[in-house]
């Protein structure tokens, strides 16, 4: 009888045991469950925090299609550990990721280079802030349009002359104007040649001709843009180019007496320039 009691007694103190074991497991479900939503509500807290804290103080076009943000932090409490940005156009957005804190009231400089969107045709910026939250996971907050271009004058563009004498600056002006009768290439002024019914002479741009003339046997002088060949004895000007001079020999069966003076077949052009019968 004693020990029917003592095993009685023993099965109800594991029933105990058991009942305590399952009862503090469910209660660590229940607490992990409730500690991820609180801690998860206080990131999302966290999160809401700061975004109105940002402010684009001023967006420059810089050369090669580049972009130079200037972003102020403003009076509030918390730590973000970086930024993200939005930048758009009318067609494209482009994403940029930067990690860096800023302390209250610091103003940083960001510059990017964009691919896509056209830095003279940007419309927004969006900023968000990236945490670290509890968990060890990154977060990035809500994304607020701190920027919309407008007449307000903190769009600036910088031209971009630097080499160049001509052309375009890249914000629509100009870097200069070439001379009449100049033409702007790369940033520099070219000159237009003009030779247009020159055969020799200056082209109108420092160093250039339109030609020379050549004259082996004579002299070949420039007037007016046109070779004037003068021949010396035994040679003539026949091929009606006149930039080679007298290029051919008299007294040929070609050019007997003169250019074109050919002798009929069976005769020859003699010492005396006549055509002859053989």
């Amino acid at each position: 009888m004693f020990f029917g009691n003592k095993k009685k007694g023993l099965s109800k103190a594991l029933d105990v045991i058991l009942i305590l074991t399952i009862s503090l497991v469910i209660l660590g479900v229940i607490w992990v469950i409730v500690r991820d939503f609180v801690l998860s509500d206080s990131e999302q807290l966290s999160l809401q925090k700061l975004i109105m804290d940002l402010r684009i103080e001023r967006v420059k076009v810089l050369p090669d299609n580049t972009i130079s943000v200037t972003v102020m932090r403003n009076e509030g409490d918390g730590d973000f550990i970086g930024l993200k940005f939005i930048i758009e156009d009318e067609k494209n957005s482009e994403e940029f990721v930067e990690y860096v804190s800023l302390n209250q009231y610091e103003i940083r400089n960001f510059n990017f280079t964009l691919d896509k969107v056209s830095s003279q045709n940007i419309t927004n910026i969006k900023i968000a802030p990236i945490f670290l939250l509890t968990s060890g996971k990154e977060e990035i907050g809500s994304f607020k349009t701190v920027w919309e271009k407008n007449p307000s004058g903190i769009y600036e563009c910088v031209p971009d002359c630097d080499g160049k004498v001509c052309g375009d600056d890249g914000c629509g002006g100009s870097c200069g104007k070439c001379s009449i009768g100049s033409f702007c290439t790369n940033g520099t002024c070219i000159c237009l040649p003009k030779c247009t019914g020159r055969e020799c002479g200056s082209n109108g741009c420092p160093g250039g001709t339109c030609g020379e003339c050549i004259n082996e046997h004579g002299t070949n002088l420039c007037v007016a843009g046109t070779c004037q060949p003068t021949c010396i004895s035994s040679y003539g000007d026949c091929d009606g180019n006149r930039t080679n001079g007298c290029e051919a020999t008299l007294g040929t069966d070609i050019h007997c007496s003169s250019c074109g003076d050919a002798c009929s077949p069976g005769y020859f052009c003699s010492s005396s320039k006549v055509c002859i019968l053989l």
